[in-house]
């Protein structure tokens, strides 16, 4: 189905017919500075980390990256890498990810954009499964699960137990890293004062940053941490059951129609169980199974 861009109205559009205006072969990325490198595929009943250190999407400033290591092999292994700068829009790839490899278990850092980000994904995108932390709160009122999503690294950096066990994986050798980007990025990873006034020699741990020998942030190498502190803390935290339900109006699950599209079976053949129903139709009315996420 072909659509005219000029006339049409995009608001009166069915999911389907949206889905179809934007079909499209890329040859070439469409924005430079950006990579996504996917060197295995996804394995049926593995279980996934996926680490973010997000950014503010601003060309020569800091990147977004994320990482993916398969917790299920042994030793972990890394299996995708991603950097680039989206800023704003990079929820959508971290959910894309996500659903690629199936059972994936995010962790993300609770910077300044972080926190929002991952609430965006557990809300509108229903992606369940999200590392947290009980930050406490006070004596009247209990602070929400979504409240403390994400990791916050301890300052001083050289303290933080994210780093410090990444750090411990990769002197041992129990962690298999595949992308050279971030194994270079690891080797020119150094701490440096955080002020000019300070001499090195006299500094003390809340002196000193993590930077790179080259120049700029170690986005990378958070990522990378922030996945192998999800291998670690995954089995602490309990894989759930996406429900047949409905994604609220307005949130982009209910815009995309993800229901129809992420249903189990996706052949769109009726399987002869649902009276010439489609399978993704009869899950929308509650009467399918339910799938892990």
């Amino acid at each position: 189905m072909k659509l005219d861009l000029e006339t049409v109205e995009l608001e009166g559009l069915e999911p389907t017919a949206l889905r179809e205006m934007f079909r499209f072969g890329v040859e070439q990325p469409p924005e430079v500075g950006r990579r996504v490198t996917i060197y295995k595929p996804p394995v049926a009943g593995h279980r996934y980390s996926v680490g973010v250190d997000w950014a503010l999407g601003l060309t020569g400033r800091d990147k977004d990256a994320l990482c993916v290591i398969d917790a299920d092999t042994i030793p972990p292994e890394q299996v995708a890498q991603i950097e680039g700068y989206w800023g704003e829009r990079f929820d959508r790839v971290v959910y894309a990810i996500c659903r690629y490899y199936g059972s994936a278990f995010l962790v993300g850092e609770a910077n300044m954009v972080g926190l929002g980000r991952l609430q965006r994904i557990f809300f509108d995108y229903k992606w369940r499964w999200v590392y947290y932390e009980n930050r406490g709160g006070g004596k009247s009122k209990k602070r929400k699960k979504s409240d403390q999503f994400g990791v916050y690294r301890s300052q001083p950096a050289q303290l933080d137990p994210i780093i410090s066990a990444y750090r411990r994986v990769v002197i041992d050798k129990a962690i298999v890293l595949r992308d050279e980007h971030l194994v270079k990025q690891m080797a020119d990873l150094q701490w440096a004062v955080r002020s000019a006034s300070v001499e090195h020699d006299s500094a003390t741990d809340s002196d000193m940053i993590m930077k790179l020998s080259t120049g700029g942030s170690p986005d990378l190498v958070i990522s990378g941490a922030m996945s192998y502190w999800g291998v670690l803390k995954m089995d602490l935290f309990k894989e759930p059951e996406r429900d047949d339900e409905q994604f609220d109006e307005g949130t982009l699950g209910n815009i995309l129609d993800h229901a129809e599209v992420f249903a189990d079976d996706d052949d769109d053949e009726d399987d002869g169980g649902g009276k010439g129903q489609l399978p993704s139709q009869r899950r929308r009315r509650g009467s399918g199974g339910r799938s892990r996420r």
